[in-house]
């Protein structure tokens, strides 16, 4: 067998661990901007560029007083000891480089207001493209709220991103929120965005039912009786009680709403399909009559 060559070295030598020390360095050492002062270019790590311009007036910032709070209050310290010793690493490393996406583009997006003061070194661009390729490894995906200023690493299914390309902006970000890791066992978050793509569908319920009357049944019979819509698990309210709910486990009831979350993403794209099925036989007819 002939040798290997230097990029297939680094190709066999690259792993999400090496790829997150790279990721840390570019971070919080590598001096990857800067501010252009009066009489001179003041060369910064992101960290610090993030703290003295952008942490201040972020959206998402919550209660923390500067960066060095906020990187307390997600457990930094401990989650760069588990990546280190590979523990549950695969988890930290996504936490982690959703922490530095934030970072990256809030500094981004504070070049763009006052691109003359600022400016970024080519590993500024490079740290973006290293946590692309890290997350696309990893079968997930950064997406942006601007709304709230906030980078949210979700995994990366081919038909959430197809629904949430063709749903209203707003409900858009509710499409992609809800497989964020981060709501596993948030049992009431679900249920809020489930709720709102029930009130969705409900008024494209008649249109529903002629694509797919079977799975509008499903989808409603769920919304109505897994203690979405109505209180279903309080025995006294004789009305609405659902035994065989009631006595689920959370996390019983959780595999549910997942599986009515997939269930509405497949009626979206049934009703998207309506409108495009209609089109093209508007264009057939026009098409067929002209031939006769």
């Amino acid at each position: 067998m002939g040798r290997k060559n230097i990029f297939e070295i680094v190709r066999d030598n690259s792993n999400i661990k090496n790829d997150i020390d790279r990721i840390i360095r570019l971070f919080s050492e590598d001096k990857i901007c800067a501010c252009n002062e009066v009489l001179y270019t003041r060369d910064m790590s992101l960290k610090d560029f993030v703290e003295e311009f952008c942490f201040s007036t972020w959206k998402s910032r919550g209660h923390c007083l500067d960066v060095d709070d906020f990187l307390s209050t997600i457990g930094y310290k401990e989650l760069l000891f588990n990546i280190k010793n590979c523990i549950d690493s695969v988890n930290e490393s996504l936490i982690i480089i959703e922490m530095v996406f934030n970072f990256w583009k809030l500094a981004e997006n504070k070049s763009k207001i006052t691109c003359v003061n600022f400016g970024f070194k080519n590993n500024f661009y490079h740290l973006f493209d290293l946590m692309q390729d890290i997350l696309a490894r990893l079968n997930y995906q950064a997406i942006y709220d601007k709304e709230k200023e906030q980078v949210l690493v979700i995994e990366d299914k081919p038909e959430v991103t197809a629904v949430a390309e063709i749903v209203d902006d707003d409900l858009s970000m509710e499409v992609l929120k809800y497989n964020h890791h981060t709501l596993k066992g948030d049992l009431a978050t679900k249920k809020k965005i489930l709720l709102r793509f029930g009130n969705e569908l409900e008024a494209k319920r008649d249109t529903l039912n002629l694509v797919n009357k079977e799975s509008t049944t499903n989808i409603f019979y769920m919304l109505n009786n897994f203690n979405l819509r109505h209180n279903n698990i309080d025995e006294s309210n004789n009305k609405h009680f659902k035994k065989v709910v009631a006595e689920m486990k959370d996390e019983e009831l959780e595999e549910w709403y997942d599986e009515l979350y997939q269930m509405i993403l497949l009626a979206f794209l049934e009703l998207d399909n309506k409108d495009r099925t209609i089109k093209f036989k508007e264009i057939k007819d026009k098409i067929e009559n002209v031939e006769k």
